[in-house]
């Protein structure tokens, strides 16, 4: 009975997770699991520090080679200390065309990632759980300023003249986002 159970719930928050995508939820929504973008400037902005560590190593390791001590008695020390010195200097050059390329690239993630509709994540700590279907059914009715769509208009509630244009599975679908909205983090 209960394997059962979780079928049921595992079918509906992948029909959820299926709608979010198709209807383009994602395009106005965060909600972990689709949002490539911050996903993306996340990496991006570590990959930056990663850089800028290792330039400051490389610093800190050129630092005595750029001035070797006089008791150093060896002239091709000091030539070997002063061509480590220009190839680590070479190579901080390089990390900081790195780091331009990765910075512009943060600034145009950072673009994508600004999203018109409220962030999903922990929605179900801030909504109650009977509120989000009528939300859903029709945002207008609700917030008539809203700029989300109803995608759900004749999901119910029409009369029997109109039928016709009725979702046969509008219920469900409404149902599997919500679920899928209040089940917590998306798990792929």
């Amino acid at each position: 009975m209960r394997k059962i159970e979780l079928l049921k719930v595992r079918d509906t928050l992948n029909l959820g997770r299926d709608l979010f995508s198709q209807r383009g939820c994602m395009g106005c929504h965060r909600y972990e699991g689709f949002d490539r973008e911050t996903d993306a400037l996340n990496g991006t902005r570590q990959s930056i520090g990663q850089l800028e560590d290792q330039i400051t190593a490389n610093e800190n390791r050129s630092a005595p080679h750029e001035n070797p001590p006089d008791s150093a008695s060896d002239d091709d020390a000091k030539k070997l200390a002063g061509q480590d010195a220009k190839s680590l200097r070479v190579a901080n050059s390089l990390l900081a065309a790195r780091i331009d390329q990765l910075n512009l690239q943060a600034k145009y993630l950072m673009q994508d990632v600004k999203k018109v509709g409220p962030n999903l994540k922990d929605v179900r700590l801030k909504l109650r759980k009977e509120w989000v279907p009528v939300w859903l059914q029709n945002p207008q009715a609700f917030r008539p300023e809203t700029k989300m769509p109803t995608f759900w208009r004749f999901a119910s509630g029409i009369g029997e003249r109109e039928a016709h244009l009725r979702d046969k599975d509008g219920e469900d679908q409404i149902q599997a986002i919500c679920c899928l909205s209040l089940a917590g983090q998306l798990r792929r």
